[in-house]
C-alpha cells in the first residue's frame, strides 16, 4: 500500500492542531509516495494529555495507521530508531 502526500499533509495538519510545534516524517523515501512499512512520525510540543487523541485524529482523519515518536520524552524507547532514522522535517 502507498502513502500519498495528500494523507501525510492531513496527518500533518491534524497534528498541528493539536498543538505539534514540530513534525517529522521519517522511513523510506521513494519519491512522491511512501512505503506504509516505513513511515513514521515524530513530533515536538504536543501536551501530554492530547497526546492519545492527536494519534486517533490523525488516524482518522488521513485513514492511515502511523507510528507516533513523542521527542518530548527523554525516555521514549521508539525515540532510538528515530534517532537512527532519515528522518526530514515536514512542518
Amino acid at each position: 500500500m502507498k502513502i500519498t502526500g495528500d494523507q501525510i499533509g492531513k496527518v500533518v495538519k491534524v497534528l498541528v492542531s493539536y498543538g505539534a510545534t514540530e513534525v517529522y516524517l521519517f522511513g523510506q523515501d521513494d519519491g512522491l509516495e511512501w512505503e506504509h512499512y516505513g513511515v513514521g512520525f515524530a513530533t515536538r510540543g504536543i501536551p501530554d494529555n492530547r497526546y492519545f487523541s492527536a494519534v486517533g485524529a490523525a488516524m482518522v482523519e488521513s485513514g492511515l495507521e502511523i507510528n507516533l515518536i513523542d521527542l518530548d520524552r527523554e525516555e521514549d524507547v521508539a525515540r532510538y530508531g528515530y534517532d537512527q532514522a532519515q528522518k526530514k522535517k515536514i512542518a
